[in-house]
């Protein structure tokens, strides 16, 4: 009886030191800052990045938040867009740009690109520069605003940008496509 009365209380004890390092740990356990992507867009961090295989690409995005759930108003940004410019066409080139292209497209990220993050209609979550191609993605608050400030531009209409835009309130393209591939960030 006593050996039996020992080992309920040895168990008690180990329970009771079990469950107070899991209240410790939940109680000093760093917890997931949310944020919003006009916090985004004002911190203003980016990362740069290459994947080297298949084919090189070079990668600018807004510095990885923990996962998408960190941001609280994700679906105030439901379109996904992709605006897509061939570069060098006419060259016939299929790798990185020469310096008329790096030229072309810095004065439509200079005029075009605050115009969307500015007035808060969309904002740039990654750039991407390969294989003749530099591609903008987004999320922007309203498809036909977005159609109508680039219809707008004479960047887009020079060049041909291509543009797609797909609902996606959820941000999965972006997140699928880059942020899910990316290394963890501190």
């Amino acid at each position: 009886m006593l050996n039996s009365f020992r080992f309920k209380k040895i168990r008690s004890n180990i329970l009771l030191i079990v469950l107070g390092v899991f209240i410790s740990a939940a109680c000093f356990a760093k917890k997931t800052k949310q944020t919003t992507v006009e916090k985004l867009v004002k911190e203003d961090l980016w990362i740069l990045g290459e994947m080297p295989k298949p084919v090189l690409k070079v990668i600018r995005a807004r510095e990885k938040f923990v996962n998408l759930s960190t941001i609280s108003n994700l679906g105030d940004y439901p379109f996904y867009v992709r605006l897509s410019w061939k570069y060098g066409l006419n060259r016939g080139i299929k790798g990185m740009p020469n310096h008329a292209d790096i030229k072309t497209y810095t004065e439509f990220e200079k005029k075009m690109l605050p115009k969307f993050s500015k007035t808060k209609k969309s904002v740039l979550l990654v750039i991407m520069t390969s294989a003749g191609s530099r591609n903008w993605y987004l999320q922007a608050k309203n498809e036909n605003e977005f159609q109508n400030i680039l219809a707008a531009n004479s960047f887009a209409l020079k060049t041909k940008l291509n543009v797609k835009i797909h609902r996606d309130p959820k941000w999965q393209r972006v997140w699928d496509k880059f942020y899910s591939k990316m290394p963890q960030s501190k």
